[in-house]
């Protein structure tokens, strides 16, 4: 191979690799069975704004999904006939963030009374040798007790700018969107 060729090749595959390591916009996701394990990471906004992280903790699809049916049932006001265990777990009254959009995968959950500001890089997710931060472009929500918005950054002008937002108990949701967020905001009334 002549050298106009080799620095070709490795021109290339310098430009080219950034691009291989961003998000994809369009999630790819398998089914999950309830035996897949995701880790959970439960975050408390205290009083004087601070956040208090607790230790994340594994969990499985399957008591996502019991935990998903009963906080349905709670909120349709049913007394709900799922026994989902929540000890350990993301209280109803949070709003629990997946980074996958079927409701299932790695979550992390904020619980708060005050306005709180969390900047999703300071947040870990999965368990080793797949770990991440909370910088996610897709995935699903489901809001608490408090209103509050997912944003990509904290100011424009960014081309790949988005903001997602819900009101207290709103309905759950997912999002695909073109790159990664940045800050999650809870504004509690």
């Amino acid at each position: 191979m002549s050298n106009s060729h080799l620095r070709t090749l490795l021109l290339t595959l310098l430009f080219a690799m950034p691009a291989c390591a961003m998000d994809e916009p369009t999630p790819d996701e398998s089914p999950v069975t309830d035996d897949t394990v995701f880790t959970e990471t439960i975050v408390h906004v205290q009083a004087d704004g601070t956040l208090a992280i607790g230790e994340p903790h594994e969990i499985t699809a399957g008591e996502q999904r019991a935990q998903n049916a009963y906080r349905e049932q709670l909120e349709a006001g049913a007394v709900p006939l799922v026994d989902a265990t929540l000890d350990g777990s993301c209280a109803p009254s949070d709003v629990w963030i997946y980074d996958r959009t079927d409701f299932t995968g790695n979550r992390i959950c904020f619980a708060a009374n005050t306005t709180a500001v969390a900047y999703f890089s300071e947040y870990i997710r999965g368990t080793y040798p797949f770990i991440a931060t909370w910088r996610i472009s897709s995935g699903s929500v489901w809001p608490g007790v408090a209103p509050g918005l997912i944003r990509r950054q904290p100011l424009a002008p960014d081309p790949n700018y988005w903001s997602v937002s819900w009101n207290a108990w709103g309905a759950r949701f997912a999002f695909v969107e073109p790159a990664p967020a940045y800050m999650l905001v809870l504004y509690p009334n």
